[in-house]
């Protein structure tokens, strides 16, 4: 299960999606660190069409954990060598200029 909020700012659309079980945490790994905060990332479900369909709009995402990222790949959106990992949970994050 996905965790997932659409951010505008300035126009823009940000996505913010994360496995759900990651919610709350604090990730550190390779001299960063990330908290999944529901504020940021969302409190609602989402599911493989709400991300496809969003990160088609998007002008930037952030995407953490397995299954996200794992979808995003499937979908296109990122390779492999696009993710990094901390403390082995993987995170990518996409910009569009």
């Amino acid at each position: 299960m996905l965790k997932g909020k659409l951010h505008e700012i300035q126009g823009q659309k940000i996505v913010a999606c994360c496995d759900k079980e990651l919610v709350g945490k604090v990730i550190k790994g390779g001299g960063a660190e990330v908290e999944a905060r529901k504020e940021f990332y969302g409190d609602s479900v989402v599911d493989e069409r709400w991300l496809d369909a969003s990160l088609g709009e998007a002008a930037n995402a952030n995407l953490l954990g397995e299954k996200v990222v794992g979808a995003a790949i499937k979908m296109g959106y990122i390779k492999n060598e696009d993710v990094i990992k901390l403390a082995g949970v993987p995170h990518a994050q996409i910009f569009r200029i």
